[in-house]
Parts: structure tokens; sequence; C-alpha cells
């Protein structure tokens, strides 16, 4: 036997409507399945999610209860997380006896901070707030101000710069490029004192100088000359190997009264002598011959006084005749004797050169104004080759005139 049975029916009239308008399937039991067995159910839907067995287990949710959420109990996990928290109590077990459940926007206004406000000034002009001077600039479009113009006027220009006082660079390297076809130039305001300085480095021993005649140059001048000055050797190096003059046969080396007081060489000097650049080669005249012979006679020994003066007994002694006697000689035979290349006469002028105030500097003291007066002198002088070379001619014609004798009386008596 079987009957058949409508899904949330209310009645047995809404079924058959609901039946009659085709909205409801109908589900048929078999009854006459044995008792405790599974009711076979006939023309079920297709979407039943509903184990026929009525145990829980058949769909897998054997552990399920059919508790409500109010009454769930609490889980193993959940007592565990729970036993990590502090249990609620006073605020007093919190530590915040003073504490109010108030929010922050209905919280009222302290002692403390009605103290402080009590010291504010309410909200009105920038003068109420004491700031009478101050606008509302952004610090983008702040203008410049009178300090830090000033401030900004004793730093030089990154172009065309002009600075006083000491200027000092370290660091690395100095570079000084003036730039295509333009002239560099170190300046001073006294030419005599005009000097650039070389420090050794990590002190303040100056190991040399590049400035004009006079001041920390050299001991007197008129500064219009060029001087290089070390304070230990000068040394001229020349990646060719040759130190050139500006000009050939033009420009002298030391002067009568700027003379050096030695010169080393692995050779003699090379003077010039060719007879392409010479005219007018001739034979010593008598006169000429006479003149040497009393040169030579003229030779004796002497010490320079300098050297007496500087080392006394120890001066060391130098062979030669003196310029005033060649002088004496050459005239006594009738001859110019300045017309000859071996004597040499120069003489200087004197001056007066008012030397500036010079600032102390980490190599020397302060030094003030001073007038430095050079007297007027001269200074007779040999070029020894020639000199040589005209009493070797002398004897040499004397010989040559006693062989001429000698040979003539061979002659006659044989």
């Amino acid at each position: 036997m079987a009957d058949i049975f409508y899904p949330e029916m209310k009645n047995w009239l809404d079924a058959l409507n609901q039946l009659a308008k085709g909205q409801l399937l109908p589900i048929q039991v078999d009854w006459d399945a044995a008792p405790g067995s599974v009711k076979e159910i006939l023309n079920k839907p297709a979407l039943a999610a509903v184990a026929t067995s009525g145990n829980k287990g058949d769909v897998d949710l054997g552990s399920v209860d059919n508790t409500s959420d109010a009454d769930k109990p609490v889980s193993i996990a959940q007592q565990a997380a729970l036993d990590g928290k502090a249990n609620k109590g006073s605020k007093a077990d919190a530590g915040l006896p003073n504490a109010d459940n108030t929010s922050d926007a209905n919280k009222p206004v302290s002692i403390a901070q009605q103290a402080a406000l009590d010291g504010k000034a309410n909200k009105g002009s920038k003068a109420d707030a004491g700031l009478p001077n101050a606008d509302n600039t952004s610090d983008a479009n702040k203008p410049v101000s009178i300090a830090q113009q000033a401030a900004l006027n004793l730093k030089a220009n990154s172009a065309n710069p002009i600075t006083t006082g000491t200027w000092l660079h370290s660091g690395g390297p100095l570079s000084l490029n003036s730039g295509a076809a333009n002239w560099g130039s170190l300046g001073s305001a006294a030419a005599s004192s005009s000097y650039l300085a070389f420090i050794r480095g990590g002190t303040s021993t100056p190991v040399g100088y590049i400035g004009t005649d006079g001041g920390a140059a050299i001991g007197s001048g008129s500064g219009g000359n060029l001087v290089l000055r070390a304070v230990g050797n000068l040394h001229l190096a020349a990646d060719a190997g040759i130190v050139l003059p500006s000009a050939d046969a033009v420009l002298g080396f030391g002067a009568t009264n700027f003379r050096w007081t030695n010169s080393y060489f692995t050779v003699s000097p090379t003077i010039t002598s060719d007879a392409r650049e010479k005219d007018m080669f001739r034979a010593p005249t008598p006169s000429e011959i006479a003149a040497a012979a009393d040169l030579a006679r003229a030779i004796g020994v002497y010490r320079w006084k300098t050297a007496i003066a500087l080392k006394g007994d120890g001066a060391r002694e130098h062979i030669g005749p003196t310029v005033q006697a060649a002088i004496q000689i050459m005239e006594s035979h009738g001859l110019d004797p300045f017309n000859y290349g071996f004597i040499c006469y120069d003489s200087w002028v004197g001056e007066t050169i008012e030397h500036a105030a010079i600032e102390a500097t980490d190599d020397r003291e302060m030094q003030a104004a001073w007038t430095e007066t050079i007297p007027a002198g001269d200074r007779y002088a040999f070029r020894y080759d020639e000199l040589n070379q005209f009493i070797a001619a002398g004897f040499e014609a004397r010989q040559a005139a006693i062989e001429a004798r000698l040979a003539a009386l061979e002659s006659a008596v044989s």
C-alpha cells in the first residue's frame, strides 16, 4: 500500500489547487516495506539532499549536535584562546581607577589643560599673538632679509669675483684657467714686493717664490723684473734636456753688479769661433806683441778681499793680472785698451726703492714700510779666454823673431 504526500501543503485543498496548476510533485511512500527497513520514496525530487535512513552519520555529520547557536558550548580551541586573556574586572583591577567610560569627544577639560589654555590668547589678529611683523608667506617665496643680504655682500660672485684679505685653499689641486686667448695675472699693490710663495705641504715653511724684485724675492730692485727664488736650490728642468734663452746672442747671463760666484761644467764652455762670422783677421802688430809680453810680466798672485774678510788666512790664492794694470800697459804702447774685448768696464747708477709694508704670514713676520738706497758703482773685468789668446799671440811672435835671429846668426857663422 502506498500513500501520496505533497511537501509543504497546508491543507488538502491548497495541495489540490497547486497540483492542478502543476506546481507540486507528489511523493509516494511504500508502506508495505518491512518494518525497520528504509521506506522507499517513490518519485522523490531530483534536488533532495536528505538521507532516507534518518541517521546524521550517513551524511558525515556524526559530531554535529542539534543545538541552537545561543546554547552552543565553548570549544576546546576557544577555551585555549580564552585562557590567554585576563578576566574582565573593574577599572581598578585594570589599573585605571580614575578612568571614566567617556568618549574622547565628550571628555571634559582637565585642570592642567585649563591652566595651559588660560595662558593662551583667543584666536584673533597676528598682533594679538605678538607677531605683528609676521607675514603669511611660504618658504619658497620668502624675500632676502637685511641680515641675509649683508652676509651675501661679503661673498664673492661666482663670475668675476673680487676678494680681499688672505685667500686660503686646501684639500686638493688649485687650477687657474684664464681661458682661450686670455692672460692670467697675479698682482700686488706694491710692485717691488709682489710675489707668490710656495709652501711645503703640511707646514708653513716656504720652499720658493715667484715675484718681482724686492720684498720677499731679492734684497733690492725696482719691481720691474721677474724673479724666481728658492729657499734651497733652484732647479731649471726642461723635458728636451736644454734650457734656452728666448733669443740667440741677445740676452746676458748675470750682470756686473749681480754676479755668479762660481760655475760648474763637465767640459769647457763652447765659444763660437766660426770664420764665417769673423772679419778683418790679421796678425798682431809689434806694439801688440810688446804689450802682450808686458801683460805676461804683470801676472801675479793675489787673494780676494771678500774671501779674506770671510776666511782670514784660509782665503785661497789666485793667478792673474788686474784690469787696471792691463789698461796702463796697453796705453803705454799707444793702444786703446777698450778697443780690445778682453778688457771690460761696467757701471750702474744709484737708485732709491720705496718698499711697501708687508703683512705677516705663516712664513714671515710683518715688515714695516722702508726705504732702500743702492749707491752707484762700477767694476772692471777680464775676458780671460781672450786675454790668454792675446798673450799667447805675443809669445808666438816673439818666439818666431828669436828663432829667425838665431837662424840668421847660424847662417853667418857657417
